[in-house]
């Protein structure tokens, strides 16, 4: 007569808590690589952090810039995220010309960082990421915030 363990696992539930387990790993990993992979438009920039310590009498004029400079590129600036870690940029240029610049990103290993590495590299601390909406902001000069959208 065989003896039959309870606590012990058989082979074929062993197979199963493997297989499910690796999946969970799998599905769990790189979640924000496959969040941002896709065309995302730039909607809105806050530059609340850069102007927090610049004197008020400048601050009016500087921010009138800074609108009026979102104005060109509002609706016309878009990121794309490829699979392979390829990143697009299409913007206007002061001419109004779409102008498209290439490059990568990455995201650190917390996934909490994301990084460009296009013209000018930049770093970005993650906000919010999700299927529909992106927001990452930098410190670097202008500090700023962006607000994304993604694009179907």
């Amino acid at each position: 007569m065989r003896e039959v363990c309870y606590l012990c696992p058989n082979l074929k539930q062993m197979k199963y808590i493997l297989g499910f387990t690796l999946l969970v790993l799998l599905a769990s990993c790189g979640g924000n690589e496959r969040k941002i992979t896709g065309r995302w438009k730039l909607d809105r920039i806050d530059y609340a952090e850069h102007f927090k310590n610049v004197p008020e009498e400048v601050r009016d004029m500087l921010m009138r810039k800074m609108d009026e400079e979102f104005e060109r590129l509002k609706g016309k600036t878009f990121f794309t995220f490829g699979a392979d870690a390829s990143l697009k940029l299409e913007s206007p240029n002061f001419l109004g010309k779409i102008v498209t610049v290439g490059g990568k990103y990455h995201f650190n290993d917390d996934q909490d960082s994301l990084f460009f590495d296009i013209e000018i590299p930049e770093s970005y601390k993650v906000l919010e990421l999700s299927k529909d909406s992106m927001s990452i902001r930098t410190d670097e000069m202008p500090k700023r915030t962006l607000y994304l959208s993604k694009q179907k």
